[in-house]
């Protein structure tokens, strides 16, 4: 009661203060001056306030002020290092989307232009880790949004490599920096033939038909590119990888691959020594034909009844190689190959589209898919 008669209220003079008064005149103290209303009337109330408000009300104040610098100093760091690096950003290389394509065409740049400099542009933090981690600086956003790509100093910039995962996003992403950068050289990807002259017409210069190096799946939604030694899975529809939702994946033996509702498959690796991949469909996945099985050719494809052959087969040879290579194919066994029922039969002939081969009981046609 002694405290409470310290204070009055200017309004009020002759009532008691209620809990409401004293929390509001602790905040106005602490935050503000005071507006006067709520006063000590009394020395122990103006001894109170000096020794229990006026601490709080400090500490209040470095916060407020420290905080507030805090911000400003990282805000003008951050400035610096941003105008450093874009004075740096001259002929240098934008990659839009860095998914396996984006950082196969870092890897590639590193291999034959040492020390161009680059910047990747995705949507993904993850992505952009990714980046930071291989030496690059990256920018969180769409490819094709405008302000996104002046901050890549796109109208410095020498070549953009368009690494997106559909042929719309990489339409609009060339229409965009061909927009702000007439001059700019532009790569891009294309997942289907009949994109390829709009793509052009956008104003990517080099078009890269990615279907004429994949193996595409009949009746199936996706394309499967081979990168080096690697197969990476490139889905047109909602898909899964042992039941883990992917928009690019590189494949890994035993992986199962579901897509859409329905179509699933397993990916193998059969033999060590070849990077060509089996696909092991699934019921009612089956191909024309009623094929269960589709084999991705690398160099050379081996049959017969070993563990390690791409197609397994009880009768026939016990080993039949077929190779790859410069566009011709050719069969070598160590038993007698009839090309045709050939009456002089070899053990290494070439194979031409529509020749059935026979050797040791096994007889197959070559077709074109």
């Amino acid at each position: 009661m002694c405290i409470r008669d310290s204070y009055y209220d200017a309004q009020d003079p002759d009532g008691l203060l209620t809990f409401i008064d004293a929390l509001y005149y602790s905040t106005v103290t602490i935050t503000t001056t005071g507006y006067g209303d709520i006063v000590p009337a009394t020395q122990w109330s103006r001894f109170v306030t000096t020794v229990v408000v006026t601490p709080p009300r400090v500490i209040f104040l470095i916060l407020l002020v420290g905080t507030t610098l805090e911000v400003l100093a990282n805000q003008s760091r951050f400035l610096f290092r941003l105008r450093n690096w874009q004075k740096e950003m001259k002929d240098h290389i934008i990659i839009c989307g860095y998914g396996i394509k984006g950082e196969a065409a870092l890897e590639y740049l590193k291999n034959h232009e040492d020390g161009q400099p680059a910047v990747a542009v995705d949507s993904s933090n993850d992505s952009l880790e990714r980046a930071n981690g291989d030496g690059i600086s990256g920018i969180l956003g769409s490819a094709y949004d405008t302000e996104i790509l002046k901050a890549a100093e796109i109208h410095e910039a020498k070549t953009v490599i368009v690494a997106l995962p559909t042929d719309e996003a990489s339409i609009l992403t060339v229409l965009r920096a061909r927009e702000l950068n007439p001059k700019v050289n532009i790569v891009a990807p294309c997942s289907e033939q009949e994109n390829v002259e709009l793509l052009q017409s956008s104003g990517a210069d080099p078009v890269i038909v990615s279907s004429h190096s994949a193996a595409r799946i009949p009746g199936l939604a996706a394309e499967i590119l081979r990168t080096g030694e690697q197969y990476l899975l490139c889905p047109h529809c909602d898909a899964t990888v042992n039941d883990k939702p992917v928009r690019e994946k590189v494949l890994a033996p035993g992986d199962r691959v579901r897509l859409g509702a329905s179509p699933a498959f397993t990916f193998y690796l059969p033999c060590p020594l070849s990077t060509t991949a089996l696909l092991r469909l699934e019921p009612p996945t089956l191909l024309q034909g009623k094929a269960s099985e589709v084999l991705l050719l690398d160099q050379f494809v081996i049959i017969g009844r070993k563990g390690l052959a791409h197609i397994k087969t009880p009768l026939g040879p016990m080993e039949l190689v077929l190779v790859l290579a410069g566009g011709r194919l050719t069969a070598k066994c160590k038993e007698m190959i009839s090309v045709d029922g050939a009456p002089e039969p070899a053990r290494e002939c070439a194979i031409e589209l529509g020749r059935r081969v026979c050797v040791a009981g096994l007889s197959f046609t070559v077709t074109e898919g």
